[in-house]
């Protein structure tokens, strides 16, 4: 089962095709449709809710509609859709996915008898006759193949996609070629992110908890490189041409620049001047070292020039920031001490060894608590945050208190870890709160570890609230 999205090259939808190619493979966009514009049937759409549960969910590809001779031609595939219906629009959320190897228009003959070869003929419908004769206007932009030798036919057409064996900039070329001389493209400038690379030039990977997000580490370079191409035929080219016919220049050089979150990520090298029909632009930053945990959206965009009339699409990557290599290697270091500092401080008493008691008196267990609890409530924000994020809301049933439940319960763990451990005694709050404490001691026998631990926790989630980066969405 495909979705079909089909964009008409007017004014200002041609907009969106361009911007759609220009996107990195994974990346999230989306289309608005007014409620007319949907053919989908009821059963349709239940067809969909089930199909969103599926690895990939609801798949499909985006069509580009000729208003002249009304070909369709697939300009990129698309998984993971989701739909939201508001008052009188329908807006379609889904991850870019591949380009097609075959991004001719698309023909009828090569499709069986069905719903998407009628649409295929219901697109290229002319009306009106003599010089008033045009293709027909096509009312219906979204539709449901349900057909499985129509999807075969369209999956044919994508191709076999191993990144190790295709040449993605080829198949955009191939695509924007295929499409450069319909309505409007001989104002635009081509952009296309081929690949965003950490510092040891390898792609970066996609987030697996979140849906089009690339995942990035803290404190690390990053390398962004995007292809360019302006047909022969544009307005951007010609004027440049009559000077130079040797030279495939730009009419006038364009200038891209890099926009982020300063408070996450820093721009090491983020401007690139366009000045041929074919470039390549490369652009570098650096996330923070302590914007692990944050979400942001890193954009390339187009620097406004006054004497230019075209177009040049903007380019988002939404980035999730995990932590680098080193910090969660230090951060397992931090796990190791405060575990083994608890555990000696604890049956350092129940043991003859010299060793053990030795470490007690230079106070060797309080520093390895010390130096642990440091470090996993420095690093360990994301587990903190995972954890209690699942748990802590739902176990203390204090989720009304939005966003500050945190330092809140880490406040109550404090204290019931201090009483566990004898450093103070509660006040007197009547009987039910004292034998509620004794049958709680007698059941977990041991105690001391127990208090220690809890004020660990209890600290790690006082301090989260402060040390916690912001997220944000750019």
């Amino acid at each position: 089962m495909l979705l079909i999205l089909i964009t008409n090259d007017e004014a200002p939808y041609w907009k969106e095709a361009v911007n759609v190619i220009a996107q990195i493979r994974g990346a999230r966009y989306w289309f608005r449709y007014e409620l007319r514009n949907i053919g989908l049937a009821e059963g349709d759409l239940l067809k969909m809710r089930k199909a969103r549960s599926e690895p990939e969910g609801l798949s499909g590809v985006v069509l580009l509609r000729s208003t002249k001779t009304g070909a369709l031609f697939p300009i990129r595939a698309f998984t993971r859709a989701e739909t939201e219906r508001l008052s009188k629009i329908t807006d379609i959320d889904f991850c870019v996915g591949n380009f097609f190897q075959n991004p001719n228009a698309l023909d009828p003959a090569a499709f069986a008898e069905g719903p998407l070869k009628r649409l295929i003929e219901l697109s290229r419908t002319e009306e009106g006759e003599g010089e008033g004769k045009r293709i027909k206007n096509l009312d219906k932009l979204i539709h449901l193949v349900d057909s499985r030798d129509d999807e075969r036919a369209i999956r044919s057409l994508m191709g076999v996609h191993d990144p190790d064996k295709i040449d993605e900039e080829k198949l955009w070329f191939d695509t924007v070629s295929t499409i450069q001389n319909c309505e409007h493209m001989n104002v635009t400038c081509f952009l296309f992110l081929r690949v965003l690379l950490d510092e040891f030039d390898k792609p970066l990977p996609m987030a697996l908890e979140s849906r089009g997000f690339l995942a990035a580490r803290a404190g690390t370079y990053h390398r962004a490189r995007i292809s360019q191409y302006c047909p022969e035929n544009t307005i951007l080219v010609d004027a440049a041409k009559k000077l130079q016919p040797d030279r495939d220049a730009l009419q006038i050089p364009l200038p891209l620049e890099l926009s982020v979150d300063v408070g996450l990520i820093r721009i090491i090298d983020g401007k690139h001047l366009l000045a041929g029909r074919f470039d390549e632009s490369k652009m570098y930053f650096k996330t923070e070292s302590n914007s692990a945990g944050a979400s942001t959206v890193v954009r390339i965009v187009p620097v406004e020039v006054a004497s230019f009339t075209g177009f040049v699409p903007t380019i988002e990557v939404d980035l999730e920031i995990h932590h680098a290599s080193w910090q969660r290697a230090v951060l397992v270091v931090g796990v190791v001490l405060l575990f083994f500092g608890c555990l000696g401080n604890v049956a350092v008493d129940k043991t003859s060894r010299e060793l053990w008691q030795h470490l007690k008196d230079v106070n060797a267990y309080s520093i390895m608590i010390a130096a642990g609890a440091g470090l996993t409530t420095w690093l360990g924000q994301d587990f903190w945050a995972t954890f209690f994020r699942r748990n802590a809301k739902l176990w203390a049933g204090v989720a009304w208190f939005g966003h500050w439940w945190k330092p809140l319960v880490g406040a109550a763990a404090i204290l019931l870890g201090a009483s566990f451990l004898n450093y103070f005694n509660f006040p007197d709050l009547g009987e039910p709160l004292k034998s509620a404490r004794t049958i709680l001691k007698s059941w977990l026998a041991d105690h001391t570890l127990v208090g220690q631990v809890l004020i660990l926790l209890g600290f790690a989630l006082v301090f989260w609230k402060i040390a916690k980066p912001k997220r944000t969405l750019g």
